[in-house]
């Protein structure tokens, strides 16, 4: 064993029986082989146990080895690694609030330890390393807001409010470095209590956290976000950093659109413009989505007031909002009255591929509904750049998926792209569904163009409107 060393709060000799024994174990050899590391661990348990008869509990966590003693269920956390690597553990050891290497050193063979610590010990309040780390830190804040934006958009609310609550203690470092605290940035001791001296500035940050509920962080993200600006400025203004707010500004605003926080929320021309060579579209006509009957009335008003968005056409059918009235998923009566065209598909025809479920669905659809799609071409595309508004059924997938597919083909956008929008939707998607749509489309009715207009009746000077005010 090349030496010893002890840091945290026994250390610090302000230890008390909550405390924990945080030790490092440095071998001599460059590998450390299992063999090597099971005679110290034995010496370590060998030693414990001359003074507590009793071990409740060993285990490996991340690169600790971890002991509860049963007597007074002391916490040991072990480290045992070469000296090669002690350079790598003196942030730890100075966040932990130990002041000089002597502090920590308990026993140091051949003054290794010392040599190495010493010529390499970190003042964590050196100007330039903390202006470095605040930039760092600021960066991973934006790093895990963006993924809360991802996993609210996908639904996924547990990794959502994971990736809320890193950024949140992100946001907490941020805050307690400017405020000039410098030690045990990840847990800094009593924060916000001590550490953030104004009251008001107190309250924000307790009022921007959130619960595993997806209405409350959708309500206090704009707090959260708000927070960070400002504890941003302030470590401008304290580093004399180099940071261009506006343009941070921008990059979480476009993330926010990019990211809705609802299930399946896009503007459909999303895909089209990001890829599309033949035709552009112009944005925020038409967004297309899963139900959002699901969700707080007042986050669908907010979305709603935020996109000039007039109202929201659900195709969902009659028996179906029977059924999902049991489960609450729809709209409330008032908000339905001033916000929601109903206008009902489907498809239950059996007839067509009753081997098939969803090849019997789509074929269904434009078999059997050419009257709902001439409704939804001559009375809502039409004039989506007169009135704004969202599509949806109950996922958003399958009967939104035709129709935005046979819109976005007449409005000129190459198929392999329209087949990637209608990927988006979920990982239930199958890129077969849309093909099989797209081949009975060319094949059994001539074309996109020719089924709106010899189907379904649409005119071609509704088809022209269309595309005039829908393309750039």
């Amino acid at each position: 064993m090349e030496g010893l060393v002890i840091f945290g709060s026994v250390c610090q000799k302000t230890h008390d029986i909550y405390s924990d024994i945080d030790l490092i174990v440095y071998l001599e050899n460059e590998q450390i082989d299992i063999k090597e590391e099971k005679v110290i661990r034995d010496i370590i348990t060998k030693q414990i146990r001359s003074i507590e008869s009793d071990i409740l509990i060993n285990f490996d966590l991340d690169d600790k080895w971890v002991i509860y003693t049963k007597k007074n269920l002391i916490k040991l956390e072990i480290n045992i690694k070469s000296i090669s690597k002690a350079k790598e553990d003196i942030i730890f050891i100075v966040e932990s609030r130990i002041r000089t290497p002597e502090q920590s050193i308990v026993f140091d063979k051949k003054g290794k330890i010392n040599k190495i610590y010493s010529s390499n010990w970190i003042q964590l309040n050196n100007y330039e390393r903390v202006k470095k780390q605040f930039l760092g830190e600021m960066n991973k804040f934006i790093y895990y807001y963006e993924g809360f934006l991802q996993k609210m958009a996908k639904d996924d609310q547990y990794s959502a409010y994971m990736n809320y609550t890193i950024a949140y203690y992100k946001l907490a470092t941020l805050m307690a470095m400017a405020e000039g605290e410098y030690y045990n940035l990840y847990q800094p001791k009593n924060f916000p209590s001590e550490v953030i001296k104004d009251i008001d500035v107190r309250k924000r940050f307790y009022a921007s956290s959130a619960r595993l509920s997806r209405t409350n962080m959708f309500t206090n993200k704009n707090k959260f976000v708000n927070l960070f600006f400002d504890t941003i400025k302030k470590g401008i203004e304290k580093f004399n950093l180099d940071i261009n707010v506006s343009q941070i500004f921008e990059f979480i605003k476009i993330m926010e659109n990019k990211y809705p926080s609802f299930r399946n929320l896009r503007d459909i021309s999303l895909v089209a413009n990001q890829y599309s060579k033949n035709s552009k579209i112009k944005e925020g006509l038409i967004f297309r989505s899963s139900s959002l009957s699901k969700y707080n009335t007042d986050l669908i008003l907010k979305f709603l007031n935020d996109n000039n968005i007039s109202y929201i056409l659900d195709l969902r059918g009659i028996n179906e909002l029977e059924e999902y009235k049991k489960t609450k998923n729809v709209y409330d009566d008032n908000f339905l009255e001033k916000f929601v065209i109903h206008l009902p598909i489907e498809p239950k025809v059996l007839d067509y591929y009753p081997d098939d479920p969803y090849r019997n669905f789509y074929y269904g659809m434009l078999k059997d509904y050419g009257n709902q799609i001439r409704e939804v071409f001559g009375k809502h595309f039409v004039n989506a750049h007169k009135k704004k508004f969202v599509i949806h059924c109950e996922g958003g997938k399958d009967r939104t998926g035709i129709l935005i597919a046979i819109l976005l083909d007449i409005l000129g956008i190459e198929r392999e792209y329209i087949i990637a929008d209608y990927l988006l939707s979920y990982v239930e998607t199958k890129k077969e569904n849309i093909e099989f749509l797209f081949e009975i489309l060319d094949n059994e009715y001539g074309g996109t163009k020719d089924y709106l207009e010899k189907y379904c009746k649409i005119s071609n000077k509704t088809i022209e409107i269309i595309r005039d005010t829908m393309v750039l």
